[in-house]
């Protein structure tokens, strides 16, 4: 079983990180001042108990591509307004014989990864992880990620299995579920606070409630099942809890990540851009998450800092 991880991030460079210390084949393809970075000195992985370097067996970049062959298992750990380009880099297919795993927030993914390939794993990620500088990715946690992993979008066959048992031996919280996607959906709400850590001055507590209240609605009237939010994080805060790292805790969550590197981009459109959509075809309202997904370009752009606004700006935007 030969691993393709596209994209060494906060993710992809955990998983990826653990499977070559567990003695896998892995191939990365990574991008820019971070592949740089890997193929100089290697992939750093900071964590509670130490440090680690791993040095992948072959590093590429998106535009040299990886040409498949049977018994691959590709593990998509982009952002989801990167899937296109990712696919990209994946050459030519062999049917059923290559599994392709969205190790990705959202839940729409899977549906345009199914457009080219047979075989799609759906992953529910949960990780304290830290992506900020070229080459090193931070774990706040012991065990770096939790995953629970399904055939698209049900069935815990036995080619998932063999994955599942392949990334727990790595170190890694990995099982298989039958029914992912309700996990993933439920990893959607949760995630549908990560636009306020990365756009709010204080957090909005009450506001993210009502953010993931908007979702839950908007998920019941299309009739999708989901695991509620609290639970889920209760769930994996228990697993796998968040500790310190050099008596430092972690900084912020993906999107506040993506926008402190300056990436110029963030997955805002497909977490709380999704939730708005789906209200709208179903006559639910989700001003909120809506108002989110508007003002996510100007971040982006870099014409508001982080954390730039206030409850109350969010909610008169919400409101106008």
């Amino acid at each position: 079983m030969r691993w393709i991880v596209v994209g060494a991030g906060a993710v992809g460079g955990l998983v990826g990180g653990r499977l070559i210390g567990s003695g896998e084949e892995v191939v990365m393809i990574a991008r820019g001042a971070h592949a740089d970075a890997i193929e100089e000195r290697g992939l750093e992985v900071v964590s509670p108990s130490g440090s680690r370097t791993y040095r992948p067996a072959s590093l590429r970049r998106p535009a040299e591509g990886v040409e498949l062959r049977g018994g691959d298992v590709a593990l998509l750990c982009v952002k989801s307004q990167d899937t296109s380009e990712a696919l990209g880099a994946l050459r030519g297919e062999t049917g059923d014989e290559v599994s392709i795993i969205c190790m990705q927030n959202g839940v729409e993914n899977e549906e345009w990864v199914a457009q080219r390939f047979a075989r799609v794993v759906g992953a529910m990620v949960w990780t304290p992880a830290v992506y900020l500088e070229p080459g090193v990715v931070r774990s706040f946690a012991e065990r770096d990620v939790l995953l629970r992993c399904g055939e698209w979008p049900k069935g815990d066959g036995a080619r998932v299995q063999e994955v599942a048992a392949a990334l727990a031996r790595a170190g890694l919280d990995a099982e298989t579920v039958p029914d992912v996607a309700s996990w993933k959906r439920g990893k959607l709400l949760t995630n549908l606070g990560n636009a306020l850590d990365a756009f709010v001055s204080d957090g909005g507590r009450e506001l993210r409630r009502e953010v993931v209240a908007e979702g839950e609605a908007a998920l019941q009237a299309a009739g999708m099942a989901y695991m509620p939010a609290g639970d889920l994080i209760r769930y994996c805060n228990t697993r796998l809890p968040e500790l310190s790292v050099s008596g430092a805790r972690r900084p912020g969550g993906s999107t506040w990540q993506s926008l402190a590197r300056g990436a110029g981009s963030v997955e805002v459109a497909s977490l709380n851009g999704y939730v708005s959509r789906l209200a709208g075809l179903h006559g639910v309202p989700a001003p909120l998450n809506r108002t989110l997904a508007e003002v996510a370009p100007s971040f982006e752009r870099g014409e508001r800092p982080p954390r730039s606004l206030s409850v109350d700006e969010v909610r008169a935007l919400a409101e106008a």
